[in-house]
């Protein structure tokens, strides 16, 4: 499983990379970038995580986004899973 947090009042664009093969542990490479308060003196929010998971009998199967402003996740947003063999 891989968390991420947003807020629908500061919007994120994130960019996540999994290496999820069964016997292996998983690799995660994550960027993202989000507004920050409106204003010309305001930069924005950048992230970049990586992370790995020990596990080599299992898969990620799961990615849980997590809104913490109103509990709801913009409209409009969409997640899209690339597959590869």
């Amino acid at each position: 499983m891989v968390t991420v947090t947003s807020s629908a009042s500061y919007p994120h664009f994130v960019n996540m990379f999994v290496i999820n093969n069964f016997a292996n542990e998983k690799l995660v490479i994550m960027s993202s970038i989000g507004q920050n308060t409106a204003g010309p003196g305001n930069a924005v929010v950048r992230h970049e995580s990586v992370c790995k998971w020990a596990n080599t009998s299992s898969q990620v199967t799961s990615v849980i986004f997590n809104d913490d402003d109103t509990g709801q996740i913009a409209q409009n947003s969409f997640l899209k899973v690339w597959g590869s063999d």
